[in-house]
This record gives structure tokens, sequence and C-alpha cells, in this order.
């Protein structure tokens, strides 16, 4: 009996993994997903959070040469190489992205109050040149932090609509 037990006790504990390899199914994937933001940090004492009850709410979603999106005023789309340490990489397998070039769409006119505040942080930072930190965890958000030299460097916060 413990001949048997044994093997299925390994097998049992291999087929565990880690946490990350028991990751529910859309944690930490990238590509195609819409990524809703959820925080712009620009400054310690500057408001960061979007309301829940801006609609259009800003959001991006990543593909394998770039991103498109909606500033919640203006539609956009970027050319972005994304970055693994140093070296161009895959997107699921990026710790960083470079925006190559950028084209924002004509602000809508409405756009006032939290939604243009939203608007004008995001086209600041979602620009040409700009290169970003990217991590994305296991609770589906993922954050751009600018490689400006600051110790508090702007970021923008994000979370994914879908698993």
């Amino acid at each position: 009996m413990k001949k048997i037990l044994a093997p299925l006790l390994a097998l049992t504990l291999a087929a565990c993994g880690t946490p990350e390899d028991n990751a529910a199914p859309g944690d930490q994937v990238r590509l195609n997903k819409s990524w809703q933001v959820v925080g712009i940090y620009t400054a310690a004492d500057a408001p960061s959070s979007i309301p829940e009850t801006l609609h259009p709410a800003p959001s991006l979603t990543l593909g394998t040469q770039g991103l498109v999106g909606t500033t919640g005023c203006a539609q956009f789309r970027a050319d972005a190489t994304y970055l693994n340490g140093e070296e161009e990489s895959n997107v699921e397998d990026a710790d960083g992205v470079r925006i190559d070039s950028v084209q924002f769409d004509d602000t809508r006119a409405d756009c006032t109050g939290e939604s243009l505040w939203a608007h004008n942080q995001l086209t600041r930072l979602l620009a040409q040149n700009h290169e970003f930190t990217l991590r994305v965890d296991e609770n589906n958000q993922m954050v751009f932090t600018l490689h400006d030299g600051r110790v508090d460097s702007p970021a923008i916060r994000f979370v994914s609509l879908a698993a």
C-alpha cells in the first residue's frame, strides 16, 4: 500500500506547482486585453484616482506592436517597443515599454471636468519617446511607471476588465 501511495503523493505535489502556476485563467495576460485606467499619479499632492462614474473611462489594449485606447475624451494609437531589460521583447515577457509614436484623435467637445483632467494627464504621459516600466500582477492590475529619473516618477495604474 505504501508503495502505491508514495508515487501518487509525489505526482499530486508535483502537479500543485507554485502559486504562480496556479493563477486563475487570464491572470498576468497582457495581450489583447482591455485595461481600464484607475489611477494617474503625477505628484504626491495631486489627485490620482479616476472616478468610477467617468464615462467613457480611459483605457487601453496592448497589441504586439503597440497599443490603442481612449483617454476618455479622445481615441489614440501608438506604435511601441516592448522591452525586457534593454533588449526588445514580446509583450507577454516585457518589463518595459517605449512609445515610439502616438496619434491622438480630436478631443470630444463635451470633454470637461475630471474627464478633461484625465485626458490632459494621459496625453502628457503617453508621449513619443517616453519609456515606462511595465508591471502586471496576479490581481489583474498593471502599472506603467515613467522613466524620468525621479524617485516619485509619474505612473498610470490599470485594472483588467476581463479575466
